[in-house]
């Protein structure tokens, strides 16, 4: 016979069957998914040389016949020739073990462990139906354990997936799928690799484990050491008390408690935890009830910070985030007060949100004020807010406002997203939405109240519809997917013509501070700049920060002064209180006096590449290929004579750094310093 040329060997496998791997001596074959089968290339073959083909499929149930079809083709054979095609059958039985055996020194191979059944020691190897016990067991490469109960040692070079961890157990190695349970009192430690999707609860994981976000984490998960993988969410790890997370539990066995964790954080008052599972900060003549809503681990240095819709963001120390939302401190007293406006009962979501008769939605202030003790007690209507002043455990009157909130924030807020030109969506916690639109930022305030619709499914949508507050503006519809529809009234947006001119934010405030300080005016340029003067010869340029953010209601309102990298200088910012209560923060940064004007006379100059003046108060030159860094003075002074022209000095350290200094001439006849910042 000749030599065989191109010879192909081909394997049709069975549906019942899935593929594991298939081999020509030791040359692999190509598994072919779209056709469930395999094609091996073997070359030339001599006449009367044989070669040996394995395929392992893996039976996807038992009691089944097995077909599959091996086919050998060559670039030329005879087409009428009978032994070019096999089919071969196997009939799939399992083995069964229905009693404990003791499997030391012993492998299995393929069997299904019934209820009663378990085995002890040894090893299995193939698919392993477990309905019982391994204990002490190792797992053998490519092998498939689904199900049933684990304990003692498992030594895992194979997959484990849906079983359940006795008390103690540890897992050495190999993959572990699907839903993974431990006992609470004893968990079992995991040192393996975690498929995706996977569930695990009262399991302590090594090391050496790695996560990814579509992993769930539930109750009772802990980490022996300090390796939490950034990301991660460990809401559902801890405990409850009273349907809120208990922040007395850590994601460490034996470790401090989270609460504690978070009062560590630096200049933070502390943080104690109520049995309805609220966290409480009792201040001198307010409080900050939360309740904790969810926990991550992030890489971000210790802090707190209040968001603008009231939540609270904690990072601790060890690097654990904990997102906090308001919450009504005093139930007991709305619930006996709903009756004056004709409503009967309220629920409060794990958002803290409360819904009453489904019609009104509201979201708690942040703030509990203690109040004048005259102010009557009760539940009222102040704006588009209702406000409940209740008698406190110390016999001192307190109001906290309850403010009107989206019937389904996610609904409204993907609606607003979607806008053209939309880029910023916010919402404040007085029931204020914000979209950016392009350059221009629109907000409407939301009615607490709530238009049932018929919980038949409906397009999400936002119309226009006709006055509704009698301020002279149309106001805005917003439809929800159930039918619900509420009212948000328009408020016009403040400047649409220079959208991202700083604005200063309280006007009256800036003028209370610098009366304290003698000063009884100032005044506001077309650009937003603001201008204090002092004295004939000396004022004070700043502008203000394009966005305000809230601020730990500790911090007393007026300015405050904050480091910058430059040794000796200052920046200001002001601290107020809105209407609500609310304390803000708007940073008032040092601008040039005429920054127009030095802008071009700084381009205009030989040899510049750019010209930078940033909001900050910092300015960036480049000028043949060199770098300069500076930041403006506040201070501005009148010491010469006009001349109609800017003129550019060095001067000697103003700031005690030991680097020289620049000093402005305006045509004006005014001077500022700007300081220099070293690279």
């Amino acid at each position: 016979p000749d030599e065989a040329l191109g010879v192909v060997l081909t394997g049709e496998l069975p549906s019942s069957a899935a593929y594991n791997s298939a081999r020509v001596g030791d040359t692999m074959c190509d598994y072919i998914e779209e056709t469930h089968s395999v094609a091996c290339a073997i070359g030339n073959m001599q006449a009367g040389i044989s070669k040996l083909a394995t395929m392992i499929i893996i039976p996807k149930q038992e009691d089944v016949l097995l077909d599959t079809i091996i086919s050998i083709n060559a670039e030329s054979f005879d087409q009428d020739s009978s032994n070019n095609r096999v089919v071969t059958s196997n009939q799939v039985l399992f083995n069964f073990i229905a009693t404990t055996i003791n499997n030391t020194g012993y492998n299995l191979h393929n069997y299904i462990i019934e209820p009663n059944g378990g085995i002890i020691g040894g090893s299995v190897s193939g698919i392993i139906l477990n309905k019982g016990l391994l204990a002490d067991v190792q797992i053998k490469p490519d092998t498939i354990v689904s199900g049933g109960t684990l304990s003692g040692t498992i030594t895992n070079d194979g997959v484990l997936e849906n079983v359940q961890l006795l008390s103690n157990a540890v897992i050495n190695g190999g993959t572990i799928s699907g839903k993974i349970v431990g006992f609470p009192e004893a968990p079992a430690i995991i040192n393996a690799t975690i498929a995706n999707d996977s569930e695990l609860e009262n399991v302590i994981l090594g090391t050496n484990i790695e996560l990814n976000t579509s992993i769930k984490l539930g109750s009772g998960v802990r980490f022996i050491g300090e390796n939490i993988p950034i990301g991660s969410d460990l809401t559902k790890t801890f405990p409850k008390i009273a349907g809120v997370i208990d922040l007395t539990a850590d994601v460490l066995p034996n470790a401090s408690n989270l609460l504690d964790e978070i009062n560590s954080i630096p200049n933070l008052e502390p943080f104690t935890q109520l049995a309805t599972g609220q966290l409480f900060l009792a201040m001198e003549t307010e409080n900050m009830v939360l309740i904790p809503t969810s926990i991550s681990q992030v890489d971000l240095p210790a802090s707190m910070t209040i968001n603008t819709n009231g939540s609270v963001t904690f990072i601790t120390p060890k690097g654990r985030q904990v997102i906090a939302q308001p919450s009504l401190q005093n139930p007991q007293d709305l619930q006996a007060n709903l009756s004056l406006f004709g409503w009967d009962k309220f629920v409060v979501d794990s958002e803290g949100a409360i819904t009453i008769d489904r019609q009104i939605k509201l979201r708690p202030n942040l703030y509990v004020q203690q109040i004048d003790p005259t102010l009557e007690i009760g539940l009222e209507k102040i704006g588009s807010a209702l406000v409940l002043r209740f008698l406190g455990e110390n016999n001192k009157r307190y109001q906290q406002f309850l403010y009107p909130t989206a019937a389904n924030q996610t609904e409204l807020e993907t609606t607003l997203q979607a806008f053209p030109g939309a880029t910023e969506v916010s919402f404040s916690n007085s029931g204020l939405a914000t979209v950016k639109i392009d350059s221009t930022i629109y907000s409407a305030q939301l009615d607490y109240k709530i238009k049932l619709g018929n919980d038949t499914d409906s397009a999400t949508q936002l119309l226009v519809v006709s006055d509704k507050n009698a301020d002279g503006i149309d106001d805005v519809q917003m439809t929800y997917s159930n039918g619900d529809r509420q009212i948000m009234f328009f408020i016009p947006p403040k400047d649409t013509s220079q959208p991202d001119k700083p604005l200063l934010e309280n006007h009256a405030a800036l003028e209370a501070v610098l009366r304290g300080f003698g000063l009884e005016s100032f005044s506001v340029a077309d650009n937003g700049d603001i201008s204090v003067p002092v004295t004939n010869s000396l004022s004070y340029v700043t502008t203000p920060a394009l966005k305000i953010k809230t601020v730990w209601m500790l911090l007393p309102t007026g300015f405050h002064y904050i480091l910058t990298r430059l040794p000796g200088v200052l920046n200001v910012s002001l601290i107020f209180k809105d209407e609500a209560g609310i304390k803000y923060q708007q940073d008032l940064y040092p601008t040039a006096k005429y920054p127009e004007q030095l802008n071009q006379f700084f381009t205009n100059m030989p040899g510049i590449d750019s010209v930078i003046f940033n909001p900050d108060g910092t300015l960036a030159i480049v000028f043949n290929g060199l770098k300069f860094k500076g930041m403006f003075d506040y201070a501005v002074t009148v010491t010469n004579i006009p001349t109609g022209s800017i003129q550019v000095t060095g001067v000697d350290d103003v700031n005690g750094d030991g680097i020289g200094d620049f000093e402005v001439l305006y045509g004006t006849g005014e001077k500022q310093i700007v300081y220099q910042i070293p690279e």
